[in-house]
């Protein structure tokens, strides 16, 4: 199963749900292409042109579909409260930002920082 996580958010590709938190939603294919592009490219401007080969794969399709599929994420991110959000870069494309606060990011970084303790109280341990 791939999951691609941002912030407070997984998407998992096998079966189309984005959670946030105890929170899911199914996210329409189209939608969910674009998604993942932006997801995979936190914190870089993408391109319309980018997102819309990913999403639509040289097709002809009209702006009006990518603006749509940005607007159901804008939608779904809001309404459950996520700290991510997408933003509209004028004539260069959109970036997916994470507004994560510092307390929610040390505690996803939390079983490393044990993990390490641990280990570094077993070395002294053995060394004793």
């Amino acid at each position: 199963m791939h999951i691609i996580k941002v912030g407070d958010c997984e998407y998992c590709e096998d079966t189309g749900e984005l959670r946030m938190g105890s929170d899911i939603e199914h996210l329409q294919p189209q939608v969910a292409k674009v998604f993942v592009c932006l997801a995979t490219h936190v914190d870089e401007v993408v391109s319309r042109d980018e997102l819309m080969d990913k999403a639509w794969h040289h097709q002809v399709i009209s702006d009006e579909c990518l603006t749509r599929c940005i607007s159901v994420i804008r939608k779904i991110l809001k309404r459950h409260n996520s700290h991510v959000h997408v933003e509209t870069l004028h004539k260069r494309g959109y970036r997916m930002i994470c507004d994560e606060s510092p307390f929610h990011a040390a505690l996803d970084k939390m079983p490393f920082v044990i993990a390490a303790m641990l280990l570094l109280m077993f070395g002294v341990a053995v060394f004793l």
